[in-house]
Parts: C-alpha cells; structure tokens; sequence
C-alpha cells in the first residue's frame, strides 16, 4: 500500500497551466523528504527540488490514515491519535487487499486540500483544543451530507476547493463545536474525550446542522 502510494506521488503531476513536474510528495518514511534533498549540493538543484517537491506538498502515511478515516465516517478513530489511527485504517486496507490505484492517489491528494484547509481556518482559534475534532467531524459531514457525491476529484484538478464550499465547512464547523460543547458540558467532558466516542459522531448525524447545502451544487 504505501509503496504503491509513494511511486504515485513521484509520478503523477499536479495539474498546472504549464505541465511542470511538480509533484505532491508523499514521505512514507520518516525524514524521507529531507533524506531526498540532502545529496544535493548546488543551489540550482536545492532550488529545482523545491520547485518540483514544495515542502508544503509534503504528506505522510498518518495524514493518509486520518483524512480517509474522517471520510470514511469514523472521525471518532481519527482523533484518538496518529499511530492509533493508522493502525485502524491499515487493518482496514490489509483486510480487503487494496492497493491503490491513481485515482485513490488524486482523491487522496484533494482530502489533505479540504483538510489543510479546515485546520488553517483563523476561526479554529476559538475551538481550543477541540479544533481536531471538530475538523475531523466536519470532513465526516461533508461527506455524509452531500450522500458521498463531492467531486473530490475537481478539488484535485483545481487544487483548491472552491469559496462556496469554504463557506459551507466554516458553517459546519461552527455548528459541530457548538453541539459538541453543548453535549461535553452536560456529560461533564471535553470534546476531546467525547469525540473519541462512536456515540458523538452518532449524534451529530441525528441533529440538523441548518447549514445551505445548496452551496455545495456545483461540487456535487
């Protein structure tokens, strides 16, 4: 899995006007990334690889591991801490004997876009420590709520999704933390212990979120 997920990442380019090799890369050992650049030894090569490898492209197999579990409607095992995660998801991929393929990679790709997103929003501030979970939750959302027809694969072509999903997710996000806290409060928790739980998840599906689906139409 995370061979086939690295060879990916080094061949398939991230479209762009020009075609440029220019790649997200997917570090599936730890320090790989610095490890890649370290022989060279001009600028002009240090340079060539930051433009063909820019560091803020650069994902891991915990990454891998918690946006597909977020969108595969377990945000409560996402949150529970990145090896713990990557355990579960593995099991997972083990199980069913699933190698990815190139369109897993490019979905993949557009899952850490909606996730950089979300954990860089200025809004996350007033979250605390409950920011992982309420971005992990909204990921689970914006999938159950538009019945799994997001275009990931726009967002991959675009790499960006677009304002009117960016005023959804703030909508969603907002409204998780506020039910989340409410419900942590009168459990006598936190929405870091209570997020862990399958019964949190359960019951933000069960309440509505009053947030415009319809802005979602063209991502659909």
């Amino acid at each position: 899995f995370n061979v086939k997920l690295e060879q990916l990442s080094r061949g398939v380019i991230i479209p762009n006007p020009n075609n440029e090799p220019i790649h997200w890369f997917y570090e599936r050992l730890r320090g790989q990334y610095d490890e890649a650049k370290k022989p060279l030894k001009t600028k002009v090569d240090k340079d060539m690889f930051d433009f063909q490898y820019p560091k803020q492209k650069k994902f891991t197999k915990e990454d891998v591991a918690k946006v597909w579990t977020n969108w595969n409607q377990a945000p409560y095992d996402s949150v529970k801490g990145a090896s713990t995660t990557y355990s579960i998801f593995m099991k997972l991929q083990v199980d069913r004997s699933f190698i990815p393929d190139e369109e897993f990679y490019k979905k993949t790709i557009a899952l850490l876009i909606i996730y950089k997103f979300l954990m860089s929003r200025p809004e996350n501030r007033f979250y605390a420590n409950a920011k992982a979970t309420v971005v992990a939750y909204a990921m689970a959302q914006l999938e159950a709520l538009t019945l799994g027809q997001f275009d990931l694969l726009k967002v991959w072509k675009n790499q960006e999704i677009s304002d009117d999903t960016k005023i959804f997710l703030n909508s969603v996000c907002d409204k998780i933390h506020s039910l989340l806290l409410e419900k942590a409060e009168s459990t006598n928790t936190t929405i870091l212990s209570y997020g862990k739980t399958k019964n949190a998840y359960e019951y933000i599906k069960s309440q509505p979120l009053d947030v415009d689906i319809h802005l979602l139409d063209e991502d659909k």
